[in-house]
């Protein structure tokens, strides 16, 4: 296989020490010569540094990767040439060695690269390698509106940023750069989180939800304060709504306020739960909202606004709304 165009090589080399020298020199011809007398070689330990499964793949990344070995030996590497005894060592056992150490140095340092970017805060560029990934976890919770899946993917993809760098990026710590990519490791973790928050929101979660928005007592002086709760008379919340709310009698009410705190808590994704409680039980403005999710202003409005139409969609199903 030819790597670099025209590898005809213009001569046998008669010994290592004579390729090695060529190859000091920086003769092209004599790297020609390496790369397709040892492609097998180089093609196998590029698969074990940067962990490559198909073949195809390995073909594809070899000229780059070759080429940028060539830099490295011509360079910072040149050092590691000239001190090739041909008397120790054969020139195939060295190159073997050589190259996978450069190569592994280069896997690591091109994630670890990749991670400080990560660091950086530039979500956009990552949102865009893995759209593909965070729009399906939202289509796994039923949604089908392409726009709201686009939406929704983007606070995914702030809600995994958020996690992996709380305290000092702990989340980060389980990575190792030299073991695996980073793009790897960070669509295990968006799948595992996805499946915590959207899937297996366990009992203890969902009672600690319903505790917090369930009044404490259910006494007659209470009844006053069900009209408050997610503000069910609210034009806001329920436009049109608040006459059929207040023509029910107080035990109809009780029976309305339990509909909707528990479509509230089946709500999908989670954060829509979260976010409902946050401004109508909670009353908390859309700055501390935004603040409390590291999202803008603008996004917290948008998910109060879906999540209540998503909690509209679900109580028509029940006799009071329909």
């Amino acid at each position: 296989m030819k790597l670099f165009g025209n590898s005809k090589k213009p001569f046998d080399y008669q010994s290592d020490v004579q390729l090695v020298e060529a190859l000091i020199a920086g003769q092209q011809a004599a790297f020609d010569y390496v790369f397709d007398q040892y492609h097998e070689l180089l093609h196998s330990n590029i698969k074990s540094a940067f962990h490559i499964k198909k073949k195809d793949d390995v073909e594809r990344v070899s000229k780059k990767r070759c080429g940028e070995l060539q830099a490295f030996l011509l360079d910072k590497g040149s050092a590691k040439l000239k001190l090739f005894n041909s008397e120790e060592s054969d020139f195939v056992v060295w190159l073997a060695t050589v190259s996978l150490s450069f190569f592994k140095n280069t896997f690591r340092d091109e994630n670890t690269a990749v991670v400080k970017g990560y660091k950086g805060g530039d979500r956009t560029i990552y949102f865009e390698r893995f759209k593909h990934d965070f729009e399906q976890k939202i289509r796994e919770t039923g949604e089908k509106d392409s726009d709201v899946i686009r939406q929704e993917a983007e606070l995914l993809s702030d809600d995994v940023f958020v996690h992996l760098s709380k305290d000092n990026w702990r989340g980060l710590s389980t990575y190792d750069p030299s073991r695996q990519t980073f793009d790897a490791w960070f669509g295990r973790v968006l799948h595992n989180y996805a499946i915590d928050q959207f899937r297996n929101r366990t009992k203890k979660s969902n009672e600690d939800a319903y505790n917090s928005i369930y009044l404490e007592k259910k006494g007659d002086d209470d009844m006053i304060e069900y009209n408050e709760l997610f503000r069910i008379d609210n034009q806001e919340t329920f436009p049109g709504w608040e006459k059929e709310i207040l023509s029910i009698d107080d035990e109809e009410k009780i029976e309305v306020i339990e509909i909707v705190r528990k479509t509230v808590l089946s709500l999908q994704p989670p954060r829509y739960c979260d976010i409902l409680v946050d401004r109508y039980y909670d009353g908390m403005e859309y700055e501390a909202i935004a603040l409390k999710y590291q999202i803008t202003k603008e996004n917290a409005q948008n998910i109060v606004s879906r999540a209540l139409k998503r909690l509209k969609e679900k109580l028509v199903e029940y006799e009071y709304w329909k």
